[in-house]
């Protein structure tokens, strides 16, 4: 337990030795390295920490992230309004009386 501690205390003391701005570039590196190794995840999380840190490339990226992981999470059906078993959108007419998404368009 005192080698954790010890370790903890001295990443703490170097994280903050080295600036805000080397932290976020390091990040938004390791975000572009992640995402060459496919570890979409880790890209993800990396880039959002960069970009709450101020890298401003970081914030293109993270926002890039997010549009394509919410663009292939809908395009999966994951959000259990697929074509498949009956149910159907928010488009589409819910049972015989209507009332779905496209009647108020």
């Amino acid at each position: 337990a005192t080698a954790a501690a010890t370790a903890a205390a001295t990443a703490a003391a170097t994280r903050s030795m080295i600036s805000p701005a080397a932290r976020a570039r390091a990040y938004h590196r390791r975000a572009k390295a992640r995402l060459a190794l496919e570890d979409r995840t880790g890209a993800l999380e990396d880039a959002k920490e960069a970009a709450y840190l101020g890298d401003r490339s970081a914030v293109s990226l993270y926002g890039r992230l997010i549009r394509e992981s919410s663009s292939s999470s809908m395009s999966s059906g994951s959000g259990g309004s697929g074509s498949g078993g009956g149910e159907g959108g928010l488009l589409s007419n819910q049972g015989t009386g209507g009332g779905g998404l496209a009647d108020m368009l």
